[in-house]
């Protein structure tokens, strides 16, 4: 609730309150006043910024104005935060020092999925959803802060000049994890065998791509891509099989999780909404 006073006959909002306490005048915190039987708070010094419109990579301290002077700050989102090329989709930024922040988010905030593995490329690690550059409260009691999945592996299999390369699946993400590469085959092989990899969506890992050549009972050659990580949680190895057949073939490691909260060595206290529903991935 804002406090207006009658500055040189007008009505102007009051950004800070002062009272002398002790011989000296200090901020004043909150005023009191006594209403219908009872004390009741009618103003506090604090700043709040309410975000309402979906971004890409925000920082907190920026969107409410690069403030350089200490006081309370209190960022409400009730949009969807996600990450673009960096790592990481909200960042606090650096606040005055002696400043107190409360983040409540009631939208979401995610990090970007990693792209999914190739025959030569690891699949990419998930992005950080929300990180911390300076000690923070959140209240994530009706909102959901999800680390991007990472990435799948893939698989290659080699015969002299016949090749066989099945890629990841792309992490769930804001946004998804895309593929590395197409799977491919250079040997003859029926279309009907060889399925693409798919990319992340905000819920869900993309599929692994698929190579099943079979030419009978005991001769085959299957390989899988790793499926990408659901939010929070790390991509899928691939696997394979051969029986029958002269390939060599390996596996490229799948990506690791991004994290929900990435701390940095600050505080942070989480008052509501720390629950495997409302946080998907670590914080560390």
């Amino acid at each position: 609730m804002p406090l207006n006073v009658n500055a040189g006959g007008s009505w102007r909002t009051a950004s800070k309150v002062y009272a002398k306490v002790a011989d000296a005048w200090v901020n004043a915190k909150e005023l009191w006043a006594y209403m219908s039987g009872g004390w009741r708070s009618a103003w506090k010094n604090e700043i709040r910024y309410v975000n309402t419109a979906n971004r890409t990579g925000a920082s907190v301290h920026e969107l409410m104005g690069s403030p350089t002077q200490p006081n309370t700050y209190i960022f409400e989102n009730q949009a969807t935060i996600s990450a673009g090329v960096g790592s990481y989709a909200l960042r606090t930024g650096v606040f005055p020092a002696g400043s107190t922040l409360v983040i409540i988010n009631k939208g979401v905030i995610q990090g970007k999925g990693g792209s999914g593995g190739a025959f030569n490329v690891a699949g990419g690690a998930g992005g950080n959803a929300l990180y911390i550059d300076y000690p923070c409260t959140i209240d994530n009691g009706l909102g959901y802060i999800y680390g991007g999945g990472g990435g799948g592996g893939g698989v290659n299999s080699v015969n002299g000049g016949y090749y066989l390369r099945t890629a990841g699946g792309g992490g769930a993400g804001a946004t998804g994890g895309d593929v590395s590469t197409t799977s491919t085959n250079a040997t003859t092989l029926s279309g009907s065998n060889l399925v693409q990899a798919g990319v992340g969506s905000s819920s869900a890992g993309g599929s692994g791509g698929v190579i099943n050549w079979t030419i009978a009972a005991t001769i085959y050659l299957r390989q899988y891509g790793g499926a990408g990580g659901a939010p929070g949680s790390a991509g899928v190895a691939g696997t394979y099989a051969i029986t029958g057949v002269s390939y060599s073939s390996s596996v490229t490691a799948s990506g690791a999780a991004g994290s929900a909260i990435s701390r940095n060595g600050y505080t942070v206290t989480i008052t509501a909404g720390n629950d495997t529903t409302h946080i998907k991935g670590a914080v560390i």
